[in-house]
């Protein structure tokens, strides 16, 4: 006899699936998973190198939240090819300091608006140089 697997670990089994999908492209990258009321889902990614957390990806379900999270892991396996990249150059303030050193972060994304809207999520705006915002090549 089979004994269902519990929400809790569909989740937990999504979510390592993700951070594994994340890791083919970004391998040192980690990801917190954000849940809030109406099965939304909120991935951020964590670069250690830059030091900075950017959002990924949003997702609203009107199933389950596990049903956000594959919509999630969806996202992720089709993003490069569905949407457009683009290379946001820039900086944090260092407060007392005139040094900022430029970084290059890639979105993708329809619009610049999104890709600001990714940037921006959770920050003070007021810390950050945008230097340039291209959008990529199409391959």
């Amino acid at each position: 006899m089979t004994t269902p697997v519990s929400d809790t670990i569909k989740i937990a089994l999504l979510e390592a699936e993700i951070l594994e999908e994340i890791r083919k492209t970004n391998p040192k990258h980690t990801i917190q998973f954000h849940y809030s009321d109406s099965f939304t889902v909120k991935v951020k990614t964590f670069n250690p190198l830059l030091g900075e957390f950017f959002t990924l990806s949003t997702t609203i379900s009107q199933v389950s939240t596990e049903d956000a999270l594959h919509q999630v892991l969806i996202y992720i396996k089709t993003h490069r090819k569905e949407y457009n990249s683009f290379t946001v150059t820039w900086a944090k303030k260092i407060k007392g300091s005139d040094d900022t050193k430029p970084a290059p972060s890639v979105f993708y994304c329809n619009s610049i608006r999104q890709v600001l809207d990714k940037f921006f999520d959770g920050k003070d705006e007021d810390m950050y140089i945008i230097y340039e915002i291209k959008m990529n090549p199409i391959a």
